[in-house]
């Protein structure tokens, strides 16, 4: 999407409504477990691990929602007679960071659960003072914007970032990450209802 800054780029809907499937699947698949373990109560102590299957779902549930929250990023890059010192504009929801080319230090990418608590797959931006500032995997056109935000910076080095770590190819993959997700839903979804009818 054009804008007067220049380019925005963010997730799809079906991006932005992957954590709620995630959560979803999850929530229910701990009731469907919790009702399927010991429904005539023949075990002592059932009910407590009933509730105690529930609440661990729960718990995942919310994780996933909490996690997933940075699908809603919006990244502006600024419009190309902008002036090299114009920044990148990183939204979400209420909050913004500008972002300067002078202020960048290098790019990395980080897998699900590698290098952060988050299971959304992102590159990221790491700044002069060690700040991490993460652009999920699955924006929209991401390979083009790696493209556009190094030749915004205008510098050689994090150009030899993003072809040492393959950054365009693992940012343009959105569309097979976000079908993957709900692949993992849907098997959530489905162990939950094997664990039931067992």
């Amino acid at each position: 999407m054009s804008s007067a800054t220049g380019r925005t780029y963010r997730c799809s809907i079906a991006a932005r409504w992957l954590p709620r499937a995630l959560a979803g699947a999850t929530l229910t698949a701990a009731l469907l477990a919790a009702y399927g373990l010991d429904p005539q109560a023949r075990v002592g102590g059932s009910g407590v691990m009933r509730g105690l299957v529930v609440a661990l779902g729960a718990i995942l549930a919310l994780w996933l929602l909490r996690a997933g929250g940075e699908l809603r990023l919006e990244v502006d890059l600024p419009a190309r007679d902008a002036g090299s010192d114009a920044p990148v504009r990183l939204r979400r929801g209420g909050r913004q960071v500008n972002v300067e080319p002078s202020r960048l230090a290098r790019f990395e990418y980080h897998s699900p659960f590698a290098a952060s608590r988050s299971w959304v797959p992102a590159m990221v931006l790491r700044d002069r003072y060690g700040l991490a500032l993460r652009l999920p995997a699955m924006l929209e056109a991401g390979d083009r914007m790696v493209s556009e935000l190094v030749a915004w910076s205008g510098r050689d080095d994090l150009e030899a970032w993003v072809d040492a770590l393959g950054l365009r190819r693992r940012m343009g993959r959105a569309s097979r990450l976000v079908a993957t997700g709900y692949v993992v839903a849907v098997a959530i979804l489905l162990g939950g209802v094997v664990l039931y009818l067992r």
